[in-house]
């Protein structure tokens, strides 16, 4: 090693930890960094350095142009600011942390569950929280949609002797399967139970990039073989709509019509709980749809794209269900979900809730609507991996409520 790689490893020794203290807003000076990653290798191309401390000494040009290993790897640095913002709620709401992992027995784990959402539920009204994140639906006045769930954007759906909030990207289409074969049974239940079944919020946005999204493959993919091999029932031109043309306006691919601005801002006024970004994209690129989906016929959409038009479609309040936050689709403060499942845990889970309520036979619970192979990661964090800092932490504020209320701090 020579003399000059020294100053070099302590600059970025001491950008790296700036850029840790940055991401817990406890910096008053700005560090203008710029970190240009490669999609493939994540090893940063280039640094932009401004306004360092005079005692730390800049590297040359030319050093700077030599590819970088990011320290401790980018995806450890994306690990230490979700963790620390998890520790920030924990703090602020001062809740229980629970055992949820394969030591702790299933009653237990299912008590502690419970309780952990009616004492957050608590603190939320004590604090005058607002479950919904300023959705632009939630302002609809007190429209009930059954008994026990009031602004609830999912009903409540009862199959015999339970009831069950299904989450789309939660396994929600392999559970309408499952009820059937559960209502063949002819038994006489010692109780009906409520039911959710949930699954980390940052895995759940991933499944849904890899589905709605095709996991960056270019929208041509999507085929009838394709559609196959997901078990996927929906057509191109409804993935179009819904999806791909929406997303090609937030991103600045293609401009908004005015037709387009216009609907927006007239669906957003009116009091219904469906508002379906794909009615207005429809009606308003009618006349020249054609050109529109040769011109983009094959494109495709990065996971940061996706993020950004998660939040996009936040900000005009028109989001879609499949990342609606899980805690405003089943309306979970009003829900009294007596047992609420997890997907990591699903096959030890579902037996034990179905002999609690006596079913005499337990079923195997079929995966339904799996994403392509060749676009599904190790773990869901390794999609996180070239995020903007930034953009992670308004991904993490808009789910808060899906980490606090269901364990996911712990």
């Amino acid at each position: 090693m020579g003399s000059n790689d020294i100053p070099f490893r302590q600059a970025n020794f001491f950008l790296f930890f700036i850029m840790v203290v940055q991401a817990l807003g406890k910096t008053t000076q700005p560090l203008k960094l710029v970190y240009l990653l490669n999609k493939r290798k994540y090893e940063q191309k280039k640094i932009l350095i401004n306004d360092l401390k005079d005692n730390v000494e800049v590297p040359s040009e030319e050093l700077i142009r030599k590819p970088y290993v990011l320290p401790q790897d980018y995806t450890k640095i994306i690990e230490d600011v979700t963790k620390m913002k998890l520790e920030e709620w924990k703090g602020q709401y001062l809740l229980p942390s629970i055992k949820d992992n394969g030591a702790s027995d299933l009653e237990t784990r299912f008590n502690s569950r419970r309780e952990l959402l009616k004492e957050g539920c608590h603190k939320l009204e004590t604090n005058h929280d607002f479950l919904g994140h300023n959705w632009t639906w939630q302002a609809v006045p007190d429209v009930i949609r059954n008994e026990t769930t009031k602004l609830s954007l999912m009903q409540i759906h009862y199959h015999g002797h339970y009831g069950i909030c299904t989450i789309p990207k939660v396994g929600s289409t392999s559970w309408r399967e499952f009820s059937k074969s559960l209502l063949k049974q002819n038994f006489k239940a010692n109780h009906r139970a409520n039911i959710i079944q949930i699954r980390h919020p940052l895995d759940r946005l991933t499944s849904t990039y890899t589905d709605k999204f095709l996991g960056g493959e270019p929208i041509a993919a999507y085929t009838e073989q394709y559609r196959h091999d997901i078990d996927s029932g929906k057509n191109w031109a409804t993935r179009w709509y819904s999806y791909w043309l929406p997303a090609l306006i937030s991103t600045g691919k293609l401009q908004a019509t005015e037709q387009f601005q216009n609907s927006v801002k007239k669906l957003i006024n009116e009091n219904t709980f469906y508002k379906k970004i794909n009615a207005i994209s429809t009606k308003a690129y009618t006349l020249d749809i054609k050109s529109v989906m040769n011109k983009f016929s094959n494109v495709s959409f990065t996971f940061e794209e996706f993020l950004r038009h998660v939040l996009w479609t936040k900000d005009l309040g028109l989001g879609d269900a499949h990342w609606i936050p899980q805690t405003e689709l089943c309306n979970v403060c009003a829900g009294d979900f007596e047992y609420i499942l997890k997907l990591e845990n699903i096959n030890e889970e579902i037996p034990y809730v179905l002999k609690t309520l006596n079913y005499p036979k337990i079923p195997v619970l079929k995966h339904k609507h799996s994403s392509k192979q060749n676009v599904k990661k190790y773990s869901y964090m390794d999609f996180y991996k070239d995020i903007p800092l930034d953009l992670l932490r308004k991904i993490l504020e808009l789910y808060k409520f899906d980490f606090i209320l269901f364990g996911y701090i712990s």
